[in-house]
């Protein structure tokens, strides 16, 4: 750092001196005691959090961090009721139809196009569910009192566990000859021995073996349905025997023409086969 240079002048004629200083000499003392005065003046605090401003800060972002996950978590359920709401609505002109009655036209959030749930909101959503509950709890109730209106629709998966679908309902390649062929069921792959459970309740109309289809159950629900279980292993059931919904009636075999262990599955109204898999209700953990 340079130095300045100060003359001292006298006015009794002494001659004039010249006093060098250097700057680093004077700053530094000066910067070292405002130092000292801010260290002994200035709370030791105050350019620094307390140790329990920091441990709120920590805890703060945890309940954050919580909040985020349970939000999400929430935004996730709402979502799959939303889309078991949309699949049991689009199944109700089906189950109407095998009932031979009108689906149900209460009040639902619609959008302009009746079918779009795009853009509605998870509030409207939410009013929706709790508008329904006091529609299900009297439905509920009522089952109660009498039959279950759902006891002879088959509206559950015949195989419970260990099951993939493995051929869908409509025309396909047949496995054995390539050709394209109707299918008018669907297949469930699953291992040797696997429990088959009666889709609704009814009675067994046969219970038959051929080559083709190998063992062979048929149970009549009424009102023109029936389903038909077929290339099962064993079978449990009796012709003319009654039925409830989820009783086993045999297991899953490989019997007649099959490329390995499955189920061939059949739904009948009237003479007209459907589709089994647009009458299953939304997996909900229970058949």
């Amino acid at each position: 750092m340079s130095s300045k240079s100060f003359l001292i002048v006298s006015q009794d004629g002494t001659p004039v001196r010249q006093v060098r200083i250097n700057i680093f000499t004077v700053v530094l003392p000066m910067v070292l005691l405002a130092a000292g005065a801010a260290a002994y003046f200035i709370p030791p605090d105050m350019f620094r959090l307390k140790d329990a401003d920091l441990q709120q800060k920590k805890e703060f972002r945890e309940r954050n961090k919580v909040l985020h996950e349970r939000f999400y978590s929430t935004l996730k359920v709402l979502n799959r009721t939303k889309d078991q709401i949309i699949g049991i609505e689009e199944k109700k002109e089906k189950l109407a139809a095998l009932t031979g009655g009108p689906a149900d036209r209460g009040e639902e959030p619609r959008t302009q196009s009746g079918s779009d749930y795009s853009h509605v909101r998870p509030a409207a959503w939410y009013d929706h569910l709790c508008a329904r509950d006091s529609v299900v709890s009297a439905f509920a109730a009522r089952t109660l009192a009498g039959k279950n209106p759902f006891e002879n629709l088959p509206v559950c998966r015949p195989v419970k566990v260990n099951a993939v679908m493995s051929r869908c309902f409509g025309p396909g390649l047949d496995p054995f000859t390539g050709q394209n062929k109707p299918h008018n069921g669907i297949d469930f792959a699953a291992p040797v021995g696997t429990p088959v459970i009666a889709a609704a309740s009814g009675y067994i109309s046969l219970v038959d073996f051929s080559q083709f289809w190998g063992k062979r159950v048929v149970i009549e629900h009424g009102n023109g349905v029936s389903t038909v279980y077929s290339h099962l292993g064993t079978i449990g059931v009796r012709t003319g025997r009654a039925i409830k919904r989820g009783a086993v009636i045999g297991t899953i075999g490989i019997s007649g023409i099959t490329s390995g262990p499955h189920l061939h599955y059949e739904v009948w109204k009237n003479g007209t086969a459907l589709d089994p898999e647009e009458l299953f209700f939304p997996a909900s953990g229970k058949q």
